[in-house]
């Protein structure tokens, strides 16, 4: 990692933005961490460039978290466009609401699993045939 920032989840827009200015382009990944016995979810971007040279093999990892009770965060896919399906990727396992990035169907759940979020650590996987 070139370098790892920890940050307040209020700040992540202007954190993306400061990024875009020095030339980072695109966020390789968003992964998510669900943390019960903490009442958080944590938020990990990587963020990288293709098309500044210099930049290229560098890559900045993003930490943040939110309140597992309630958590919405500031969407950064009009900074990083490459982030939106991440986003709600994250949204649909992990239950994140990403403000600005708002699309009501599930991206890759089936409509009955709609909030239900089964990378939380206390989602019942549910029997085949049981109800």
């Amino acid at each position: 990692m070139e370098r790892v920032l920890r940050i307040a989840s209020d700040t992540l827009k202007s954190v993306a933005k400061e990024l875009a200015a020095e030339g980072f382009d695109h966020v390789k990944s968003l992964t998510g961490m669900d943390r019960p016995e903490e009442g958080l979810i944590e938020l990990v971007y990587h963020i990288s460039s293709y098309l500044n040279p210099a930049l290229r093999g560098r890559i900045v990892e993003v930490r943040t978290e939110v309140d597992r009770s309630r958590p919405i965060i500031n969407s950064i896919s009009d900074v990083f466009p490459s982030c939106r399906y991440m986003e709600l990727e994250t949204r649909d396992l992990l239950g994140v609401k990403f403000e600005g990035n708002e699309e009501p169907d599930p991206l890759i759940l089936p409509d009955e699993l709609k909030n239900t979020w089964p990378l939380r650590k206390d989602y019942k996987i549910p029997e085949e045939g049981v109800e």
